[in-house]
């Protein structure tokens, strides 16, 4: 697996990822930004998510148009994570209006009956894991790759870039053919 590279604009990073952030700057500063207001499909946290990073990714100056589907999806991961925590940990209002967190895992009974089906005992089987964990796990790990995708983040773009100034790689219309400009 190729390695991510770093981008930067801090003076206090190195000279080369700074160079690099630069470079993809220049590269790219013909491509459209990234729009602001969220699509209209995107509800609740998902909304808010994106609200709260596409302003700050803009200002770096290296998230383009093209970088919209993976900010989407990122967006929609962070709301299903959330959904998840919220199960686990805190709970929904039932109709009491008391919250009951479900946790990480439920008891399981098994009940003993007698010939005539009355129940005389119950045995303690074991645990079963939330549902809702599988789905943190999964969207956490979702959220990650997403953030990491090859060719559809801005590090991407720039370690293309970096193969291109080298003669080995695409070009710059190349990539903005292969994202849409």
């Amino acid at each position: 697996m190729v390695r991510q590279v770093k981008l930067t604009t801090n003076p206090k990073d190195r000279k080369d990822q700074r160079e690099r952030t630069e470079n993809l700057i220049t590269q790219t500063k013909d491509m459209s930004k990234l729009q602001e207001s969220p699509p209209r499909h995107l509800k609740g946290i998902a909304n808010y998510v994106w609200k709260r990073i596409v302003p700050e990714l803009n200002r770096q100056g290296w998230l383009k148009q093209s970088d919209k589907l993976i900010v989407e999806q990122l967006c929609s991961q962070v709301a299903i994570y959330r959904e998840a925590y919220q199960h686990i940990f805190v709970g929904f209002p039932n109709k009491k209006g008391d919250c009951e967190a479900e946790g990480i895992q439920t008891p399981i009974y098994k009940h003993l009956q007698n010939s005539a089906g009355e129940i005389v005992g119950v045995d303690f089987i074991g645990y079963k894991v939330n549902p809702a964990v599988k789905t943190m796990d999964s969207a956490a790990a979702k959220i990650k790759t997403l953030s990491e995708a090859l060719g559809m983040t801005p590090s991407s773009r720039a370690q293309l870039l970096d193969i291109s100034d080298d003669g080995k790689g695409v070009s710059l219309d190349d990539l903005q053919k292969m994202f849409g400009s």
